[in-house]
């Protein structure tokens, strides 16, 4: 296949994971080589997607280069500490918070607190 033009090839109107292959011409030593479509697309274990060498994704998260995205809605958050703006009571719904649904009875610790 080294000495076919890429121009020439057919072109493939679908591509097949485990199957298709595309050319590469390693131009160090002359030689076309070939990656498959799967190896493209379906990355290994800890390899991500780059852009401009920084990764942008991979199989667990977005990259650290993304300051932006269109997410609108993301899975239950277990740990964290909380670092925006804070929550005004006023977007607190009434039954939203009541001393069974804190940990250890902190409103009850704090009550105590206020009347010593």
């Amino acid at each position: 296949m080294a000495d076919v033009k890429i121009t020439d090839l057919t072109a493939i109107t679908s591509l097949d994971d485990d199957n298709d292959v595309i050319p590469v011409v390693d131009v160090s030593t002359d030689v076309t080589k070939k990656v498959t479509v799967d190896d493209l697309f379906d990355r290994p274990s800890g390899k991500g997607y780059k852009i401009n060498n920084a990764v942008v994704i991979n199989g667990t998260g977005l990259g650290t280069a993304i300051v932006n995205s269109s997410l609108t809605s993301v899975g239950t958050i277990t740990t964290g500490v909380w670092n925006g703006t804070a929550i005004a009571t006023a977007n607190i719904a009434d039954n939203a918070i009541t001393p069974v649904k804190l940990e250890d009875n902190a409103v009850e610790t704090a009550r105590l607190r206020m009347m010593l």
